[in-house]
């Protein structure tokens, strides 16, 4: 019997990272975890942060052996935080690095609220409600609904 597919989404950030793991068999989704990792200025470097993060997902996607991981694309605006884009570059450098080898996909955020059939300028509490929808799971904090959104419409992408 194949295990179908787990898919590990992320929703990348340096203060705040949420993740969530769903099982895809044929076209059935199937909650299985989620949760949210913190950092705080006060733990050291941005860099220190990333890696911190990352040691933690490594042990994650040790666990969860996903078949695909679903990172959710930062799109940097000109009116953004400069530095939040450094930041946020060394959280998801680290996390492709400890996921590998599984495959790697990148979602836009209006991309995942369109893939769950809400309106590109949908808020996370409607993000929050359709995932509860498809897993009957709303996830554990916004981050990790994000996430789990995130995973959710991976699922349903095509591979190449």
């Amino acid at each position: 019997m194949s295990r179908g597919e787990v898919v590990l989404g992320i929703d990348p950030g340096l203060a705040s990272l949420g993740w969530g793991v769903v099982l895809r068999e044929d076209s059935a989704l199937r909650y299985l975890h989620d949760g949210t990792l913190h950092t705080k200025p006060d733990d050291g470097s941005d860099e220190a942060r990333a890696l911190h993060l990352a040691a933690n997902v490594r042990t994650l996607a040790e666990a969860a052996r996903p078949t695909l991981v679903v990172i959710e694309r930062w799109v940097f605006y000109p009116d953004a935080e400069p530095n939040a884009a450094h930041a946020l570059g060394l959280v998801i450098g680290a996390l492709v690095a400890v996921t590998a080898p599984a495959p790697h996909l990148f979602l836009r955020a209006q991309d995942l609220r369109s893939g769950l059939g809400l309106p590109k300028n949908g808020t996370k509490e409607d993000t929050r409600n359709r995932v509860q929808a498809v897993l009957g799971q709303r996830g554990r904090s916004y981050h990790s609904a994000d996430a789990l959104a995130v995973a959710i419409v991976g699922a349903g992408r095509p591979r190449r």
